[in-house]
């Protein structure tokens, strides 16, 4: 075998193996009669092999059901394009004529396919088929004559249904005075030669009746020779009889004589229909073929066999289809037709030719409730052509704006704001409510338009003053812009008009503290902390996330209810310090040597608001021996003063202090400070095992009767590691950078420092309960620094610290 031919063998079996379970899927979805999902795994497996006859012929076959002609034209196109010599693309352009009611190409076409090769057994019956329904669905003797006559030199064998229409319109002809008599005989001779089917040596198979014995049984069934009035009245009284007394089977025998002696009519076909609706449907289906001819069936049957097809919404719709085509040919259209192939079409997810159908049927005869119905239905399927023409017919039943509002909402989903904008607003003019002015507020934010998204909230929460959603999102903006009284009150109304929302607590909170409502504030934290679960779910936050918030929560109580603050801090030299001591800095950060700090402070009620505290405080700083804890004799401070936060960010801090040191130049003096600071990470974070601390800080002094100043500025980053089984300890390895300047000596001399600095330090954090977190943090470290610029004398130090602080 080549390596081209064992390649194509390859690909034909892979695809082969692709497509059988879904042709398996399929079968099983045609045996429930759903043709939609059945159509779904065949166009899957035509994509996968377009070349595979029976995949073909299967989903042309759910086309022709699903009354979808363009299907099967592509198909035809598809095939002929491949294989222009082979007579499945005609086959499948003829059945598409057919259902398009184009029969003159259908008997174009039909020759065509079978004077080509390829067709299977079933695609040559199939076209056989079609070429016979368009010639006795054109009316002519002469063609059906033809057409019998071409089928039997193929040798195809018609279904025998098939056969007894023809030869009831054959039987029918003969009070056509322009019928000949010769037109019997060889139309059965065509028929006889059609129909002789092949014996197979493993299926025993009843011969087929041959026209000359359906002949026969004309003569044989009871009411054969009586006139068509006697006759029709006496099998309406029979099959009356066997359908009251229930005997079926003997009425199917009966119906079976009846065609093959050439008696059917179709008022028979309506007797029957309306004898069985309501007593045996499946038998009524049975009896009833779907279709549109006169010859053949009524109105009034098909519509009997569509009402019994109820569950099978694609069969359903068939007939429907069918009784309307009926009814047009009176030449008026059937309101319950078009009503029920609508609703049909609608079940089996047609939903653009159901709401045609149903659009149909509004302009035949106007009805209310379909219409408001079919309104509904068009406003959910905007994207739809039809949709335009139901708003166009009946815009009175569609709600007040509603039109102009899902238009804005799909100029917005396709990225035209101005259109969506405008369409918005002709949507508020025309119903002006709560829900309608929040949804553009929403639009609004999205397009950055604050202030306008503002007055939509406003407006929203003023029409719909008990919608607890609106009422929050305003609350939202207004803190937003820093109205936070407004805000506050919107919150609590939110929460008065659903106590579910819990996740409303912390923003009360928040907005509380900024008013410097402590105690309404610390009881609305303890709140969140106690709903922290609920608060959690309305947020969707992971559990880390909902960590750090809950530590939040607890620091800001904590902070809240403790208004005393302390600090106790040392710092030991470990090297030898120069010969020549300069005094003890009231200023912590520019201390080299030996220290002792201690502080304590009180916040009073703050006199801007309570981001900016108001704090009253007395500390003292001592000079220690190097390598000691011993104290320096004569080196001490001793001052009170008060500190006022100026920056809302809690940066930038004032304070004056009265000063009392013994061996300066001046015992009692006042300094006025101002400093800053920006810490970050520098608190416990629950949800880390390692995070950065970076630390600023800035302070300028002055000494009013001594003219002396101090200047310092800091900068540390440290990398916190948490440690195990520790509590709330971490091991911090940091760097720091320090610039200092002062001229606090006799001569008014500046003294400076610039140095970097490496350390190792252990840091704990202590105390706290659920609702608070902890008020103690202590700070064990070991640092080494060195000068690299200045003219201070130290320029070498190693130096231990210890700090704690409330």
């Amino acid at each position: 075998m080549s390596s081209p031919v064992k390649a194509s063998w390859l690909g034909d079996e892979w695809r082969e193996f692709r497509t059988y379970p879904r042709m398996e899927k399929a079968y099983q979805r045609l045996d429930k009669g759903d043709y939609a999902g059945a159509r779904q795994w065949l166009e899957e497996a035509y994509n996968i092999d377009p070349r595979q006859r029976k995949a073909t012929l299967a989903l042309a076959e759910v086309c022709s059901r699903q009354q979808d002609a363009q299907c099967l034209s592509r198909l035809g196109k598809d095939w002929l394009h491949r294989a222009p010599n082979d007579g499945m693309g005609y086959l499948l352009q003829a059945w598409s004529a057919y259902l398009s009611h184009d029969d003159a190409r259908v008997l174009q076409l039909a020759p065509e396919a079978l004077t080509r090769s390829g067709l299977t057994p079933l695609a040559r019956t199939k076209v056989a088929d079609v070429w016979m329904n368009a010639a006795i669905r054109q009316g002519s003797v002469t063609q059906i004559q033809k057409t019998l006559a071409q089928i039997a030199q193929y040798r195809i064998v018609l279904p025998h249904a098939l056969l007894a229409q023809v030869e009831a319109v054959l039987q029918s002809a003969k009070s056509n005075p322009t019928f000949s008599a010769k037109l019997l005989p060889s139309a059965m001779s065509s028929i006889a030669a059609t129909i002789k089917p092949k014996k197979s040596p493993h299926v025993v198979q009843r011969d087929l009746p041959t026209p000359s014995s359906a002949l026969q049984a004309v003569v044989l069934f009871p009411y054969a020779e009586l006139p068509a009035a006697q006759r029709e009245a006496q099998i309406s009284a029979e099959f009356s009889a066997l359908i009251a007394t229930h005997q079926y089977v003997e009425l199917q025998r009966k119906l079976a004589q009846l065609r093959q002696a050439n008696l059917w009519t179709p008022a028979l076909g309506e007797l029957v229909s309306n004898l069985l609706q309501g007593k045996n449907c499946p038998l009524l289906v049975k009896v009833t073929p779907v279709s549109d001819l006169p010859s053949q069936t009524t109105e009034r049957s098909q519509m009997a066999a569509a009402y019994c097809s109820r569950e099978n919404y694609q069969r359903a719709a068939a007939y429907f289809a069918a009784a309307n085509q009926l009814s047009q040919r009176k030449g008026h259209a059937s309101v319950q037709a078009l009503q029920g192939e609508g609703e049909a079409l609608l079940a089996m997810g047609e939903t653009e030719r159901g709401m045609q159908r149903l659009d149909q049927r509004l302009q035949l005869e106007m009805d209310e409730t379909q219409a408001r119905a079919l309104a509904k239905l068009a406003l959910q399927h905007l994207d739809l052509a039809v949709s335009a023409d139901v708003a166009a017919h009946y815009p009175d039943y569609f709600p007040a704006g509603e039109l102009a509002l899902q238009a804005a909402r799909k100029a917005k989903q396709d990225g035209d704001s101005a259109a969506a904008d405008t369409a918005y607003q002709q949507a508020l003019a025309a119903n002006s409510s709560g829900l309608l002015w929040y949804e553009y507020a929403g639009f609004l934010q999205q397009l950055q338009r604050h202030e306008q998204q503002g007055a939509a909230l406003a407006q929203a929460a003023q029409l719909a003053p008990n919608n607890p959603q609106i009422l929050a999102e305003y609350g939202f903006w207004l803190k937003g812009q820093g109205k936070v009284e407004q805000a506050l009150g919107l919150f609590r109304a939110a929460l008065a008009q659903d106590a579910n929302r819990k996740e409303l607590n912390p923003e009360i909170a928040q907005l509380e503290m900024a008013l410097g409502k402590t105690e309404l504030a610390i009881a609305d934290l303890r709140l969140s902390i106690d709903h922290q679960a609920e608060i959690q779910t309305r947020w969707g936050l992971d559990a880390a996330a909902m960590q750090t918030q809950l530590f939040g929560w607890q620091r800001n109580v904590q902070t809240l209810e403790d208004r005393w603050h302390w600090s106790l801090s040392s710092q030991v030299r470990l090297n030898q310090g120069p010969d020549a001591r300069l005094l003890s800095s009231p200023v912590q950060f520019a201390q080299y040597g030996g220290a002792l700090n201690a502080e304590v402070a009180y916040q009073l009620d703050p006199l801007l608001d309570i981001a900016r505290p108001t704090t009253v405080f007395a500390r003292t700083d001592a000079s220690l021996q190097d390598q000691s804890v011993r104290l320096l004799n004569h080196h001490a401070n001793f001052g009170v003063g008060v500190r006022q936060r100026l920056l809302t960010d809690y940066v930038l801090m004032g304070s004056a202090e009265w000063i009392y040191r013994q061996g300066a130049p001046y015992t009692q003096d006042v300094m006025l400070r101002l400093s800053g600071s920006h810490s970050i990470n520098t608190d416990w974070q629950p949800a880390k095992s390692q995070w950065t601390s970076v630390t600023v800080y800035g302070d300028a002094a002055g000494l009013i009767r001594a003219n002396s100043y101090y200047l310092t500025a800091l900068a540390e980053v440290g990398e916190h590691y948490r440690l195990a089984d520790a509590g709330k300890t971490t091991l911090m390895p940091y760097i720091n950078s320090m610039v200092a300047m002062n001229t606090d000596n006799e001569q008014h001399a500046t003294v400076s420092r610039f140095d970097i600095g490496v350390g190792l330090a252990l840091v704990s954090w202590l105390g706290g309960d659920p609702w608070r977190a902890p008020d103690l943090q202590q700070r064990i470290a070991l640092e080494v620094r060195q000068a690299i610029g200045g003219n201070s004398d130290d320029r070498f130090s190693v130096l231990f610290h210890w700090s704690i602080s409330h």
